[in-house]
């Protein structure tokens, strides 16, 4: 529905929108063809491969296309897949839309725009690529070959977004005077999940203390009557802890025992987040003459971002002799409510010629919020982001020549930063100890860190022109040069960026 009133000072338009968008998600070309005929990677018959005896040929390249080998090198790649599991992506998403504008009087109009959106979806996705599933009589193993250790999972990936925003703007002007100035209020809250369902395990339709009975003696050493006696053993060998407060121990993995009898749901991973901004700001022209002008403006911004301790985590069920479940990062979101804020502007002027060419020169602060960082999983690094600040020059020339058959605009700018915000695989702080991780081998971890100082400057050129009466000839050069500090501890790859 929309509402719309008119008189000769009001104007109000209120609309309201509900969509629901049901149809396919994307999947995954496999582009290189399988090894079929290998049954285990190792030579002791402990790692399988998902793939052995699997008879369906990839319909996305040729089928004699060698393994491993990418496919465009053997002929034509195809948008094709062969999967048992239809991908879906369901959504539904509220939309509200108001305007409404008075005008005070003949210089002045005060104008108010809100929004309200509320959006959530739901993802589903073949994961191992292939078509094959369980045998009818046992979902173990696979359907065209009978074999075990054969792959059979999807992905579900629940999203939902909800934000609301609102600017009250006051335009006007007197004489060579004109301005506006305003206050904006926005915030909005997300989260997202990741649930993986694997339709193949053994253990699927087992409950734990039934598992853990039926593997007695675990290791075959340790009787087991219940799931609660392999925890025991876990804590007992100082292999792992079921006790929340001792997770730093052991890289923020606490093991529990699963209930109930149906494990489908075998790997979780959720976040979530939310954040607030406020701002005032006020800009203004004044026009001396017809050749000079000077314009500018003052804006007052405070971020808030919001993460609670229990806003990321998940957990997985592993087979460790018998069936157990472990919970990861759980409780380990930042836990804090962060403000930054502060005050940017800008101030131009700019001088037009008689002939109408336009030559300026501007000055300009800029200023991005911190955040928090990467959680804090094991093998990542926990600080929190430092604000961005930002230093503009620029000047420049635009015009046009014989009669506007030539446009020309050019323009030389630099920017001086402070705390860079900058993500890539970096190593730690040196206040931050990161100890050898089951997560990763690599002393690089990523994460987001600030560069105490960085220079960004460059020129810009673009011209078009009229060729005679039908063509015309346009093009542009750029030149961009950036300088940073040099304690950035950064990968050698990203050092070259």
């Amino acid at each position: 529905p929309q509402l719309r009133i008119t008189t000769k000072r009001f104007d109000m338009n209120m609309r309201w929108s509900h969509v629901e968008d049901n149809g396919l998600s994307r999947q995954m070309v496999q582009l290189t063809n399988v090894d079929t005929t290998t049954e285990f990677w190792d030579e002791w018959g402990y790692e399988p491969n998902e793939y052995y005896l699997y008879e369906t040929p990839n319909p996305a390249i040729a089928a004699d296309c060698p393994p491993g080998t990418p496919g465009h090198l053997c002929g034509d790649v195809y948008n094709k897949v062969a999967t048992n599991f239809e991908a879906s992506n369901e959504s539904t998403s509220d939309l509200g839309t108001m305007y409404a504008s008075y005008q005070i009087s003949d210089n002045v109009n005060i104008r108010y725009n809100g929004s309200y959106s509320d959006v959530a979806s739901v993802n589903w996705t073949d994961g191992d690529r292939t078509n094959r599933e369980g045998m009818p009589n046992d979902h173990t193993l696979a359907h065209d070959s009978g074999t075990p250790g054969f792959a059979n999972y999807a992905y579900r990936m629940p999203f939902e977004y909800e934000e609301m925003s609102h600017e009250l703007t006051v335009t006007g002007f007197a004489g060579n005077f004109n301005f506006v100035g305003g206050l904006f209020y926005y915030e909005n809250d997300r989260s997202w999940l990741v649930d993986m369902y694997t339709f193949n395990e053994p253990w699927r339709f087992d409950s734990a203390d039934e598992h853990a009975a039926a593997n007695s003696p675990l290791y075959g050493f340790w009787p087991a009557e219940s799931c609660q006696d392999t925890l025991n053993m876990y804590d007992e060998m100082g292999w792992g802890t079921s006790d929340p407060d001792r997770a730093d121990e052991f890289e923020g993995l606490v093991y529990y025992c699963p209930e109930g009898a149906n494990h489908t749901n075998t790997l979780q991973w959720w976040s979530r987040a939310a954040s607030e901004t406020k701002a005032a700001f006020f800009s203004g022209n004044y026009r001396f003459n017809a050749n000079w002008a000077l314009s500018g403006g003052l804006r007052y911004t405070e971020d808030t971002k919001v993460q609670g301790t229990e806003d990321s985590g998940g957990f997985a069920l592993l087979n460790y002799g018998s069936l157990l479940g472990v919970t990861f990062a759980e409780g380990e979101g930042a836990g804090r409510e962060l403000t930054w804020s502060k005050p940017i502007g800008h101030l131009a002027l700019e001088y037009s010629t008689d002939a109408g060419h336009l030559i300026y020169g501007r000055i300009s602060t800029g200023f991005r919020a911190g955040g928090f960082n990467i959680t804090d999983v094991p093998g990542q690094v926990p600080p929190f982001i430092k604000e961005e600040t930002l230093i503009n020059y620029e000047v420049g020339t635009k015009g046009a020549f014989f009669n506007s058959r030539l446009q020309i605009a050019a323009g030389l700018w630099y920017y001086d930063f402070q705390d860079y915000q900058i993500t890539a695989f970096m190593e730690p702080p040196p206040d931050v100890v990161i100890p050898p991780s089951m997560w990763s081998e690599s002393p690089l971890v990523e994460f987001t860190d600030n560069i105490p100082d960085t220079t960004v400057s460059g020129l810009d050129l673009e011209f078009s022109s009229y060729i005679g009466d039908h063509w015309m000839l346009r093009g542009f050069y750029a030149y961009q040069q950036i300088r940073r500090d040099t304690a950035c501890r950064c990968s050698p790859s990203t050092r070259r960026l």
